[in-house]
């Protein structure tokens, strides 16, 4: 029996490496941001990572506005909350700094800012679209809050 030994895969772009997180501001410019929701979540946002992204927006031009309201395992009250932010801020992109519930809640402020309509959550959080059409959106993971990173 013969098997398969080769796939194609298409993902979104992906960035490794020591100072990466400082090349957030070319990587939004790229994207053609100008006014930017940076959401991270109250302790996430004390740390240096949030400060190293914040610069490296004003640096390229571009506007970072905090938001950081996430809560650890996000609630419908958490997402509308995000959600009201990103409709009200006049966003062209977003930067998700934190672990899954940044990056969940900013992927939920983006759709429903993008695509307005009545929020309702009574499962799993699936967006039936697909990224391009979405506004620019980078999530950099903090993986563990306790982990040292290389900004």
């Amino acid at each position: 029996m013969r098997l398969e030994s080769a796939f194609g895969m298409d993902t979104s772009s992906i960035k490794y490496g020591p100072g990466v997180t400082r090349e957030v501001g070319h990587d939004m410019i790229q994207l053609g941001a100008r006014r930017v929701m940076v959401v991270t979540d109250p302790y996430v946002s004390e740390r240096e990572t949030v400060a190293v992204v914040s610069e490296a927006l004003r640096s390229a031009g571009i506007e970072p506005v905090l938001f950081n309201q996430v809560r650890i395992e996000p609630t419908d009250e958490s997402f509308q909350a995000a959600i009201a932010f990103a409709k009200s801020g006049g966003f062209d992109g977003f930067v998700a700094v934190g672990g899954g519930s940044s990056i969940d809640t900013a992927k939920a402020a983006n759709l429903y800012a993008t695509y307005p309509a009545d929020f309702e959550l009574d499962g799993p959080l699936v967006m039936h679209r697909t990224l391009a059409e979405f506004l620019c959106l980078v999530l950099r993971n903090n993986s563990a809050r306790t982990s040292p990173i290389q900004l």
